[in-house]
């Protein structure tokens, strides 16, 4: 269909270019589609395989014969980034993917985990966490967040400054956690759990999104520190994901009921259900394109969990449901 197409805007040049100058013709070339990108991972039957989906189009970034996964996809360019990781038979391995080839972040000599990737200019940041500590790799470089127990799990680049959302374990309870250039801000006091699992910067704004206990876990924003609960505590919810587009906050997460789990869209703060809530289901990535919003997640019906992505709320599933997949990250190409 990209080849017909193609071929359609070729001719449609050539037919532009031979309109006789007095003509005032002028005919705008559409723009073309994006091309939208998901990672995650899909079983064959003995492990989990890393896996790439290219406009639903599977590629397994790792050999089948461990256990991988894919958490995060960014897109520059021409370049196609990926963070996840890979057993290596002993200890699971922070992996980066460029371009599907394999560039690990550690040794495997410690248990590891990639989990978010950005990229801006020449310079690939990465966080994540090797045995229990928060890390941050710069091109491949590592830098301890923290001493403490930890895990950083989502990493964002405005301009010069890094910004670091995770969770920092302190006397057994989670901080909900965020790093500005290598700085702790925690985001919780530890009276109650909380976590951040993704943080964006729009304008002057840095907005993590993530959970906090109150009378239940709740799904929680926090806008340049202040937390903005949009949730009841009569309900346990989840924030994964955050994306900001103008004056509009996508969050994606889920919510339980008493006997299953929707996979939820909050566009700010009204609370749009991606499923049905009859199957566990779970939104974990979202962003924005033009018009149109992509969330990534997965489905179970009952025997089998399938990876979906949702397109302005349709759901798209990206296997045929006979083994279990799951995705944990969108990127669109425009």
């Amino acid at each position: 269909m990209k080849t017909i197409k193609f071929l359609s805007l070729f001719f449609t040049a050539i037919m532009l270019t031979y309109c006789s100058k007095n003509d005032d013709i002028s005919t705008p070339l559409p723009d073309p589609d994006p091309v939208v990108y998901v990672a995650g991972a899909e079983y064959n039957g003995t492990h989990y395989v890393a896996t790439l989906w290219e406009d639903g189009v599977p590629q397994a970034l790792t050999d089948g014969t461990q256990e991988a996964y894919a958490s995060s996809v960014a897109v520059v360019g021409e370049d196609v980034y990926v963070a996840g990781t890979e057993n290596n038979g002993t200890n699971n391995v922070a992996m980066l993917w460029k371009n599907g080839v394999t560039q690990p972040l550690t040794d495997g000599t410690h248990y590891a985990e990639a989990i978010s990737v950005a990229v801006m200019g020449e310079d690939v940041y990465v966080s994540g966490h090797e045995n229990n500590v928060a890390k941050l790799w710069k091109n491949g470089v590592e830098q301890s967040l923290t001493s403490e127990n930890s895990s950083a799990k989502s990493v964002a680049v405005s301009g010069s400054e890094v910004y670091v959302t995770g969770i920092v374990f302190t006397d057994s309870t989670p901080v909900a956690m965020l790093w500005k250039n290598g700085e702790a801000q925690p985001l919780s006091d530890g009276t109650r759990y909380a976590a951040g699992y993704s943080v964006v910067v729009a304008e002057e704004d840095v907005y993590v999104a993530g959970y906090e206990r109150y009378g239940n876990d709740e799904a929680t924003v926090w806008k340049n520190g202040a937390p903005q609960p949009f949730t009841d505590d009569m309900q346990k919810t989840f924030s994964h994901s955050i994306a900001v587009s103008g004056q509009d906050v996508y969050v994606a997460g889920r919510k339980y009921d008493e006997t299953n789990q929707t996979a939820m869209l909050w566009k700010n703060g009204n609370a749009q259900p991606l499923t049905d809530g009859t199957q566990f289901a779970s939104a974990y990535a979202v962003t924005v394109s033009g018009e149109d919003v992509y969330v990534a997640g997965y489905e179970s019906n009952s025997t089998t969990d399938t990876a979906i992505l949702w397109k302005n709320g349709v759901a798209q599933p990206l296997t045929d449901g006979t083994q279990n997949s799951f995705a944990l990250s969108v990127a669109v190409k425009p």
